[in-house]
């Protein structure tokens, strides 16, 4: 009866255990995947979304708007769409952690604003998300390039 007591409290200390490390490279992992599966359809049409070849509110400066930025030519709007997609999957595979969280926050909160039409909290969401992703040390060597191994022993603290 106590070994299978002992063997609980190994697994109640395993899953309840603070893992801050793990719990970040998670979020490090599957939030931009998250945020780009969410914006997949959009950005499979960025010449719609972004350029001025698709529809687009008039640029009316009322407080109760979010800001009025220009449409993007279509190249641009191509270009902006490819940078969301490597600087998101570089994000989650953790090459070069900090740039690539900064510049995906920096283009999801253009985006965010560009798109007027838009009301979905993921895309309101986002980039502090990723700011946070960029501001922690997330990519860091001792946060989430342990081993997984190392990562499920109980901290000594």
């Amino acid at each position: 009866m106590r070994g299978h007591l002992a063997w609980l409290d190994r697994v109640a200390g395993a899953v309840f255990q603070p893992r801050p490390a793990a719990r970040l490279a998670a979020v490090r992992i599957l939030a931009p995947l998250a945020i780009l599966g969410f914006l997949s359809s959009r950005i499979a049409h960025t010449d719609d979304w972004l350029s001025d070849a698709g529809f687009r509110i008039p640029a009316i400066s009322d407080w109760r708007q979010p800001l009025p930025l220009p449409a993007l030519p279509t190249s641009a709007a191509w270009t902006v769409g490819a940078a969301l997609v490597v600087s998101g999957l570089a994000t989650s595979l953790g090459a070069v952690t900090r740039w690539s969280s900064a510049v995906f926050a920096a283009l999801l909160a253009y985006v965010a604003l560009a798109d007027r039409l838009a009301a979905f909290t993921v895309s309101k969401l986002a980039p502090v998300v990723v700011l946070a992703l960029c501001l922690s040390p997330s990519g860091a060597h001792a946060s989430d390039s342990q081993s997984p191994e190392a990562l499920l022993q109980p901290d000594e603290t």
